[in-house]
């Protein structure tokens, strides 16, 4: 069973796809939060203003690879099909056990950024980073 999901595409897996991302952050942590505090510069401290969860920032760090020149090619382009920063939003989707998660998350998210590293022929590595902009942004 796939352990990462986004678009229908299987990110990390045993076995059935050479694809194998990790959330290095968004899963946890990642909310970015509207408002500031106000500082008064005739006053120590400053003034607590209320905050809100604006979006939620979600970076993967992944590899894919192919046994062959051919496999690679296809395994890529399915992968960057999956992640295409100009679709709309579409669930990521987290299964349980994989970092500790009690059950399946899912959250709403778009692809924001996509930095590619050719490795070699048969081999790259990708860094993602996805933003929920969902009222508010949490995994459910």
């Amino acid at each position: 069973m796939a352990e990462i999901v986004y678009r229908s595409v299987e990110l990390r897996t045993f076995g059935t796809t050479n694809r194998w991302f990790e959330v290095r952050e968004g899963l946890y942590d990642g909310v970015q939060v509207r408002g500031k505090d106000v500082v008064i510069p005739a006053l120590s401290g400053r003034y607590a203003r209320d905050r809100i969860a604006d979006f939620r920032v979600i970076r993967l760090h992944g590899w894919v690879y192919g046994d062959t020149e051919a496999a690679f090619r296809t395994n890529m382009e399915a992968t960057m099909v999956a992640l295409d920063p100009t679709a709309a939003p579409a669930n990521l989707v987290v299964h349980s056990p994989l970092y500790g998660v009690a059950s399946t998350k899912t959250i709403s998210a778009r692809t924001i950024d996509v930095r590619v590293l050719p490795l070699s022929w048969l081999h790259a590595e990708i860094d993602v980073e996805l933003h929920c902009i969902a009222s508010p942004p949490n995994w459910t």
